[in-house]
């Protein structure tokens, strides 16, 4: 009898829980399929999620093409480690998002940031209908003139990145199904993707035209603008160095450090709950690849140094040709001619 009971909840549960493990990583892996048809059902879509869905194709485009460049800036800011964010083997990366590691933390934050950035560049380059670029506000400017130049010769002019409109749909789309939940990873989640969200708007830039006769600059009209996305990403990636390991707090909807020593993280600071794996062997249950055949730098001593990335197995050696254009000069007009040089470069890689 107690046989049965055990098959039957593992008939009705573990579906259920799959399907749970599924929907935290197809969001990203599979953004599409989220407004599929036959997931409506199951996922039970409605609010600004399903108008998402039902309306806002372009904007379905926008947030795809943001979730790639996310993953993309994390494929350059982890290509030197052990881990290096090979999201396009989408089983090793879903076994990465099925966990609450600080790899977890980073691909969160930096996705979460992504939309941020290409629905809001999408709004200043007027490719969708429901958005242009923002209005200046006083209220908002105040965080940003203190990178503005300390003289009165500029004034506000032209039209800000909305950055606030990409902030407002990057929530819609990863924060709405999750709001109604307070368990510790729902909670560690949302917080990595408003520390993502923080990264673009926390950081807008300024950037000025200058008026004036015969070229002078006596006065600048001054914008605020999307900072390079690549800086965005190595914020967040400093963030990934010092995250915070957290623990669930006694009112069920909070958390706080790990250790009682350790300050309190703050909006843009990124967060977890479990510890990483090591990274060094394939492991197909925690989505490691391993680090064989990985390339390293023989002379450093950091995360890409031969100790470190191949875990101390050893490296082989190879001396490889690299092809580069050398002895260019320029002929009148206008055409640079180039010699080919080959030069031997070595290359160590784990064993």
């Amino acid at each position: 009898m107690r046989l049965v009971l055990i098959v039957i909840y593992l008939i009705l549960i573990m579906p259920i829980t799959g399907l749970w493990r599924a929907e935290g990583s197809n969001v990203l892996l599979d953004p599409e399929r989220v407004c599929e048809s036959k997931h409506r059902k199951s996922r039970r879509l409605s609010g600004k999620l399903a108008d998402i869905c039902k309306n806002d194709t372009s904007l379905m485009h926008e947030i795809h093409r943001g979730i790639s460049l996310g993953f993309r800036e994390c494929e350059n800011q982890f290509r030197h480690n052990m881990w290096n964010c090979s999201w396009t083997i989408k089983r090793s990366m879903r076994r990465i998002l099925a966990k609450d590691t600080r790899e977890t933390a980073f691909v969160h934050a930096i996705t979460a940031a992504g939309i941020t950035y290409a629905v809001t560049k999408a709004c200043t380059m007027g490719d969708l209908l429901e958005c242009s670029c923002q209005k200046h506000s006083k209220k908002e400017h105040s965080t940003y003139t203190i990178h503005a130049d300390q003289d009165d010769k500029w004034k506000w002019g032209g039209c800000d990145d909305n950055v606030n409109f990409g902030v407002r749909k990057s929530k819609d789309f990863l924060d709405a199904r999750l709001r109604k939940k307070s368990d510790i990873k729902t909670l560690v989640r949302l917080h990595n993707n408003g520390a993502g969200r923080l990264a673009v708007k926390q950081f807008m830039r300024m950037e000025c035209k200058c008026h004036g006769l015969s070229g002078s600059c006596t006065t600048k009209t001054c914008w605020m603008k999307l900072p390079p996305f690549s800086e965005v990403g190595a914020r967040l990636k400093e963030h990934f160095d010092g995250a915070t390991k957290v623990i669930a707090s006694n009112d069920g909807h909070s958390f706080m450090p790990d250790d009682a020593t350790i300050k309190k993280p703050t909006k843009g600071d990124l967060v977890y709950t479990e510890d990483s794996d090591d990274f060094c062997e394939p492991n197909a249950k925690t989505g490691s690849l391993g680090t064989h055949g990985r390339e390293c730098n023989i002379t450093s001593s950091g995360v890409d140094g031969c100790s470190l990335m191949c875990c101390k197995r050893g490296q082989s050696h190879s001396r490889v040709e690299v092809k580069r254009n050398c002895h260019c000069s320029f002929k009148w007009c206008c055409e640079v001619t180039c010699s080919t040089c080959i030069d031997n470069q070595d290359v160590y890689t784990c064993k």
